[in-house]
């Protein structure tokens, strides 16, 4: 991966801004995966970038450093730079552009240009705004490599056909009946200080597909770029091997990273990372332990289990998980 800059005549840096791409379906370990990979030298961590205007904008959530996002120093910094201020934006265009863009059903227009007029127009206008924005991220962090959780397929999609970013992917997936046993827990959110909120709960049917519907998605937008496919499994039982295999996917496998520093039978230390939304677990800091989390075959009854595996039983072939085990 190349470090050197490009400066325009007025001192920016117009090289391609490289992105890690965390996607996939919630609950999977992506809020985990994400701070991990931010305590590797030259990378900075975002959280799910997709939402910082609705959830830094609108509702001036909490950041993953502990600050409102209209006092978080970092991100008042990258709106300067990037718009002149968050306030010169408009927040309803922003929000019919992710209308017209950023949904699960526009993925096959997003693969496919020309495909829609109406969608072409609107992604090529969404990434005027999002280029500036991960440039700015570039800019103030210092970082040569921002990590992105949006997850979501469609947006993806649409950082792939931004000129001026360079995604590449790294699809996590979970165990489904881990997935979904996560998914029906009632998880509060703590980056909201002016309401009382809630994750979102899904029951079994409605959770399944869109465990699959999700992961689809992320496979053939992912195929469209370098990528990789990572289980959540395999990263809680070895950071580390999984680390370097993400960082090759990168494109920097050829640094020499001091994992040590971060990580050791204790689990991983995480420091302070200015993420917008996410797992909860994103305003810890210090050694967290990590853990295999397969409480769900305790928990989850058996009958609940065989719903999940025969509703998700061709990707649970494919990412290669027991079967047998809900029998």
């Amino acid at each position: 991966m190349s470090t050197e800059n490009t400066l325009d005549a007025n001192g920016s840096d117009n090289t391609d801004v490289n992105i890690a791409y965390v996607g996939g379906w919630g609950r999977s370990g992506s809020t985990l995966l994400t701070r991990m990979l931010a305590e590797v030298k030259g990378f900075t961590a975002v959280g799910e970038l997709r939402d910082v205007y609705l959830r830094g904008i609108i509702q001036d959530r909490v950041c993953g450093c502990g600050s409102r996002f209209s006092a978080c120093d970092f991100w008042q910094a990258v709106g300067e730079d990037a718009y002149g201020g968050w306030d010169t934006l408009s927040v309803p265009e922003l929000e019919e552009l992710r209308l017209r863009t950023d949904k699960p059903w526009h993925v096959p227009a997003l693969l496919k240009p020309g495909l829609r007029k109406r969608t072409d127009k609107a992604v090529a206008e969404y990434g005027e705004l999002l280029l500036p924005l991960y440039r700015s991220i570039r800019k103030i962090s210092g970082a040569r490599v921002i990590v992105d959780a949006s997850k979501i397929a469609s947006f993806g999609a649409i950082l792939n056909r931004t000129e001026g970013l360079s995604p590449r992917f790294i699809h996590l997936v979970r165990d489904p009946r881990g997935t979904l046993n996560s998914w029906s827990k009632q998880v509060r959110m703590e980056d909201d200080l002016d309401n009382t909120r809630y994750m979102p709960r899904y029951n079994l049917m409605s959770g399944s597909a869109q465990y699959v519907g999700y992961n689809l998605e992320m496979q053939a937008v992912a195929a469209k770029s370098s990528h990789m496919r990572m289980k959540y499994e395999d990263l809680v039982a070895d950071p580390e091997a999984r680390l370097r295999e993400a960082l090759e996917v990168i494109g920097a496998s050829g640094d020499d990273f001091d994992f040590s520093r971060f990580i050791s039978s204790e689990g991983v230390k995480l420091g302070v990372t200015h993420t917008i939304a996410g797992n909860p677990m994103r305003h810890e800091s210090g050694w967290v332990a990590l853990r295999h989390d397969d409480g769900w075959r305790k928990k989850m009854p058996k009958h609940q289990q065989r719903i999940v595996t025969a509703l998700t039983l061709p990707l649970m072939k494919q990412y290669g998980y027991d079967i047998g085990a809900s029998w």
